[in-house]
């Protein structure tokens, strides 16, 4: 009876599952490519790659247009710029500023519902060109913010700004965001301040693999049950439901195999394939890919009966 009923549900949302495999295949080749593009950077200059210099250079312009005087100035020692406001040292711009990883997974996105070419290529240059400016506002304000308030770093940067890219959907996103906000208190990741560093040119470090596997399964499991939560609340809809527990299943046990691989193949780098994996498994990113696809393959009003 289950595995009829499987092949019921699969063949019911085929197409979620077609559009889902279209976009982590085109998210993994786009993340290996950008990996090997800030690897050779690393290896071959150690200073920060052209991109991330762009963003700062852009990003401390707009800062001095609010009457403030930013500078910014390469760190030889590690592949970031540091960001000088009225003579005071700020913060660092490193790669995690450029909004490459967000550009990375809008493409993907748009790619795997593209609906012809011309209107595909301009949604993408209109969609990567405010994403990029957003980035570019974002950066700003959180510099001010860090210069005014540097008592307030950790929450600023943790957790205030990175709402302004991810958040919303009602209150339920707000025990995701709890989840990340309480991130070091509730899971073992050394990880987490591993890629917080100049993680393109360090082994990576220490693991207790037990500990390390266990805490994120246990905030993919959060992650997970906050996220069908909010499905099942858009859409009221039993099959929908079920459907998303097999893939999120199917999408878990994929991610762990390539966390695996990264960790054991390559424990000496790169680590953006890590990182781009290790995401997936930590964020509810899954959760911004299912609503839109049901919505747009499923028939939303169907849905609803």
């Amino acid at each position: 009876m289950i595995i009829p009923h499987l092949k019921n549900l699969i063949n019911t949302y085929r197409p979620v599952l077609i559009f889902v495999g279209l976009f982590f295949s085109t998210y993994i080749a786009m993340s290996l490519l950008y990996g090997a593009y800030l690897n050779y950077y690393a290896s071959a200059t150690g200073t920060a790659d052209p991109i991330t210099n762009l963003v700062a250079i852009q990003s401390t312009a707009l800062i001095n247009s609010f009457g403030y005087d930013a500078q910014i100035l390469p760190d030889t020692s590690a592949p970031h710029m540091k960001l000088i406001i009225n003579d005071h040292y700020t913060a660092n711009i490193i790669e995690g500023c450029n909004a490459l990883s967000i550009i990375i997974l809008f493409i993907s996105f748009i790619l795997a519902f593209a609906q012809g070419f011309k209107k595909t290529f301009l949604f993408l240059l209109a969609g990567t060109s405010l994403i990029y400016a957003v980035n570019l506002v974002r950066i700003c304000i959180l510099a001010i913010a860090l210069y005014k308030y540097p008592n307030q770093s950790d929450f600023l940067h943790g957790v205030v700004f990175p709402g302004i890219i991810y958040g919303m959907v009602f209150l339920l996103i707000g025990l995701l965001v709890l989840i990340r906000t309480f991130e070091s208190q509730l899971f073992y990741d050394p990880l987490l301040l591993f890629f917080k560093t100049d993680h393109t040119i360090n082994a990576l470090p220490i693991l207790d693999y037990s500990k390390l596997y266990l805490g994120l399964t246990f905030r993919f499991l959060l992650n997970t049950l906050v996220s069908l939560a909010i499905l099942w609340f858009v859409f009221k809809n039993k099959k929908v439901l079920k459907f998303s527990v097999l893939l999120y299943v199917m999408f878990f046990i994929i991610c762990v195999g390539f966390f695996t691989f990264f960790i054991v193949v390559y424990s000496d780098g790169p680590h953006q394939p890590l990182f781009y994996v290790r995401r997936f498994l930590i964020q509810p990113l899954m959760l911004f890919l299912l609503v839109p696809a049901f919505y747009f393959f499923g028939n939303a009003p169907s849905l609803k009966k």
